[in-house]
């Protein structure tokens, strides 16, 4: 989790920028190429804020054509249909997998089919579709016995979809902070572990469990930003072989049946959204009620916040799920925090309403439905 929010402009970004502006192109037509070459979504208030501090002009500049705000990148599993029950977009299976922008300016939103997620699961419409949320965890400074107790729960709960909402890995090898302690920075250990992890969690899951979801946290979008910075030429050519350094690859999500959220987009389960989380402070459950004003459910601050609302279309809350890491960070020295292991339990129904429960552990214990876990 990180509470500093300055950003950083690359080099390339740097040169990119005052090469446009010299060819006289304005800041809002050539932001979404930007996007497209870097890969950082970098907002126009972010860009046109950094030109002014540089002393930049673009003051005057023709548009030329209207500003157009970036699309997510496709990724190749599935795709999105109009439905024609006039629900909206819906996935699709065994294709391509293309989010497109949603009502929320500059985020991108996928949308499940529910419908479809009942029937793969062979529920009929008196039932309920049963789905764990995994908050951060951030191998290797998991918390082993919270971890293990949430995968003991999954075996006896036997969910019919599971999701990690991001920052499964911590990433501190690839981070833009400087480090805080004279240990190696190996990322090759994180990876093993947090793969270990993975298939511990899929035997628990079994063989039913065919919804899964992971995140693109904020520290896994780390190793993006570092080799796009340090060495953005080592990923020429890798596509031909069938090659990748993303996340994804590292981690082998797809070996496991996991679909990719790519960071900071959201995913719309009936009448619920999910995102990594986008933004803090103190009230930061009424600050993601008020930018995206739904139902919207998020990690990222590693404690349980909730707040609701109501509004002419109805009643909506925005609620943080905890995590699962250690309580005691090295980068706090210290520091008392307000972090909590919990995790979200989500119970559908066919119609898109939901019962929710967020158990909380303290030493890697909870109850939930009469029972004890983590003895």
């Amino acid at each position: 989790m990180d509470h500093r929010t300055t950003i950083h402009f690359t080099q390339g970004e740097l040169d990119y920028m005052k090469a446009k502006l010299d060819e006289g192109i304005h800041p809002e037509v050539f932001q979404e190429d930007m996007y497209q070459t870097f890969g950082f979504d970098r907002s126009l208030s972010s860009i046109k804020g950094k030109l002014t501090r540089l002393g930049w002009k673009y003051a005057g500049l023709p548009l030329g054509r209207e500003s157009a705000k970036p699309v997510a990148p496709e990724a190749p599993d599935t795709a999105l249909f109009l439905d024609p029950d006039g629900g909206g977009m819906i996935e699709r299976k065994g294709k391509a997998f293309k989010p497109t922008p949603s009502k929320f300016e500059r985020f991108a939103q996928h949308e499940a089919d529910l419908g479809q997620m009942f029937s793969d699961a062979c529920l009929n419409g008196s039932q309920v579709y049963k789905m764990v949320v995994m908050p951060d965890t951030h191998v290797p400074e998991h918390d082993r016995k919270a971890v293990s107790t949430f995968v003991e729960f999954l075996h006896d709960y036997k969910p019919d979809g599971f999701m990690h909402i991001g920052d499964m890995l911590e990433m501190e090898p690839v981070s833009h902070w400087n480090p805080l302690h004279p240990y190696p920075r190996r990322l090759v250990p994180q990876v093993k572990e947090a793969r270990y992890i993975f298939e511990e969690i899929d035997n628990a899951l079994g063989p039913d469990c065919l919804f899964k979801r992971f995140f693109v946290g904020n520290h896994e979008d780390w190793l993006d930003q570092y080799l796009v910075k340090q060495i953005p030429e080592v990923y020429d050519g890798l596509e031909e072989l069938g090659l990748g350094m993303k996340i994804k690859d590292l981690l082998g999500i797809r070996e496991f049946g996991y679909k990719e959220i790519p960071v900071n987009e959201i995913l719309k389960i009936g009448d619920a959204h999910f995102i990594h989380g986008f933004c803090t402070g103190l009230h930061h459950a009424l600050a993601h009620l008020r930018m995206f004003g739904c139902n919207i459910y998020y990690g990222h601050l590693h404690d349980v916040q909730q707040h609701s609302t109501s509004n002419v279309r109805g009643l909506h809350e925005a609620q943080s799920l905890g995590c699962l890491r250690d309580l005691n960070a090295r980068f706090l020295k210290g520091k008392p925090n307000n972090w909590v292991h919990a995790f979200g339990i989500f119970e559908f129904n066919r119609d898109g309403t939901y019962t929710k429960y967020v158990p909380t552990m303290i030493d890697g214990k909870f109850n939930f439905n009469g029972k004890r876990y983590g003895v």
